[in-house]
């Protein structure tokens, strides 16, 4: 079994010691080791409120150095920290946290007794060294982009676990760090963890993306650690400014895809390499390539990683083979396994075979090629196509920037596809429409927005769903098919 990463921490911060792990929100540096004092000062502090082994504690500081802190803390104690709402646990029927920690301002009537006021007062020496109690963990939610958000258990040791599997299979660049994520998403907090073991100053994004250049230039950042949306965001700054980080020498993007033309954006603006992760909560990171490589084949996703088993599944559950395709099934190590909070079922099999949810199927070159998500494929008039199918049509057209496909109901029950688009300045929507017609034919009705920003998830994934209930609202007012500005 996988070390506990309190553990971990520790023996980092004694490896570290001194050097700057990162800047506090005034400014002022943290070292390794002042980190881990204050991951016990925290829970010192926890202790003395009450906080014990088992707890659960909702954590909402919106500092992402505090908000981390606290987690960690939490987990220390052996105890179980969330970020997710109330709602959300209320709505998965699990039960409500012992405890919430966060500013004065979000306590309500209903809290009192179990809220814990974060403030100055918490950033104090610990009274005492407290062991590390095992069974610590942390309560993660899914991106929701298929529905109710899922809820995800990883322990102290799964989070280890987790990071050693990251380290041995993803290369990045040493040295200072940018993490664009969430501090409180999966991605986010595996970066921070990472970053804390592996011994890099990490920063995280600034009030605007043109500080966050600046302050990436002063601290030498060698790599940006990003969904799509941030490092298109620090792209247009770049452009606007003429700013680029000199050190800077690789960017991983995770999350979500990030499609070639951003890649390529990037790549020229800041003069190192692109690449994109493929994963998914339930199994971790499964492959890593460059959208940019021109050896890549359309849809690849690079190799499926060595640690990995691999099996298919067609829409019946029957075996197929691997260049045939269908559901991408992957065999997850003992000590990589998730469960689902509440029920505490695991997420695999008995031989801890996933079902991932991916369709797609191994090319020639040994790469994987995604071709959806099987709740994602749109069913239309019985044919089941992945909406990738008609983004990469919709691409062809040179005014299109952008686009998302989602499912599109219309008042006869039947569904029909809904393109969102994000225009260049040269779009035209009549061609466009004579443009997907022409591909499509009359089995594929189709309905086209256009809007200068595509919706997208917290994790930073398309929101499709989000997209096809906008559109259930939009219908009653659309004239007709195949055109519309919405």
């Amino acid at each position: 079994m996988a070390r506990n990463i309190l553990a971990w921490l520790q023996a980092a911060s004694v490896e570290h010691g001194e050097r700057t792990a990162m800047m506090d929100p005034a400014g002022m540096p943290v070292s390794f080791r002042t980190f881990h004092v204050m991951i016990l000062s925290f829970a010192d502090r926890l202790e003395a409120k009450g906080v014990r082994a088992g707890d659960v504690v909702q954590v909402r500081a919106a500092d992402w150095i505090a908000n981390t802190l606290v987690r960690l803390a939490v987990m220390h104690l052996g105890a179980t920290a969330t970020h997710v709402p109330l709602e959300a646990l209320a709505a998965h029927q699990a039960p409500q946290p012992r405890w919430r920690v966060g500013t004065p301002d979000q306590a309500t009537p209903e809290d009192e007794g179990r809220y814990l006021t974060l403030d100055a007062s918490w950033i104090v020496p610990p009274r005492r060294l407290l062991p590390l109690v095992p069974g610590g963990a942390f309560i993660r939610s899914t991106s929701g982009t298929t529905g109710l958000p899922k809820l995800r258990l990883i322990t102290a040791e799964g989070l280890t676990a987790r990071l050693e599997h990251s380290m041995s299979e993803r290369d990045f660049v040493p040295g200072p760090t940018f993490i664009g994520y969430r501090p409180t998403s999966s991605p986010g907090t595996n970066h921070i963890v990472r970053m804390l073991v592996e011994g890099h100053f990490q920063m995280h994004p600034q009030t605007t993306p043109e500080l966050s250049l600046e302050l990436m230039e002063r601290h030498g950042i060698t790599k940006i650690l990003a969904p799509p949306r941030v490092v298109e965001q620090l792209a247009h700054a770049a452009e606007s400014t003429g700013l680029r980080p000199s050190a800077l020498r690789q960017i991983a993007v995770g999350g979500s895809s990030i499609s070639e033309q951003l890649a390529a954006r990037a790549e020229a603006l800041f003069g190192c390499a692109v690449w994109n992760s493929f994963g998914s909560h339930e199994t971790g990171s499964i492959s890593f390539y460059r959208p940019t490589d021109p050896a890549r084949l359309p849809g690849s996703v690079g190799r499926i990683q060595t640690q990995f088993r691999t099996r298919f599944t067609r829409e019946d559950g029957s075996p197929a083979p691997a260049d045939e395709g269908g559901e991408l099934w992957l065999q997850v190590a003992p000590e990589n396994r998730l469960t689902d909070y509440p029920s505490g079922r695991s997420l695999s099999d008995s031989e801890g075979w996933v079902a991932t949810g991916d369709v797609g199927r191994i090319l020639q070159d040994g790469t994987f090629q995604l071709l959806g998500r099987r709740s994602d494929f749109l069913n239309v008039g019985g044919n089941k196509v992945a909406p990738v199918h008609f983004e990469a049509i919709a691409r062809e057209h040179t005014g299109v920037l952008d686009v998302v496909v989602f499912c599109a109901p219309v008042a006869s029950g039947s569904d029909e596809v809904g393109i969102a688009v994000r225009p260049r300045e040269s779009f035209d929507l009549g061609t466009f429409c004579q443009h997907m017609a022409s591909h499509l034919g009359p089995e594929f009705p189709f309905h086209v927005a256009v809007l200068p920003e595509l919706p997208v998830t917290p994790a930073g994934k398309p929101d499709r769903r989000g997209l096809t209930l906008a559109f259930a609202e939009w219908q009653g007012t659309l004239a007709a098919p195949h055109a519309q500005n919405i």
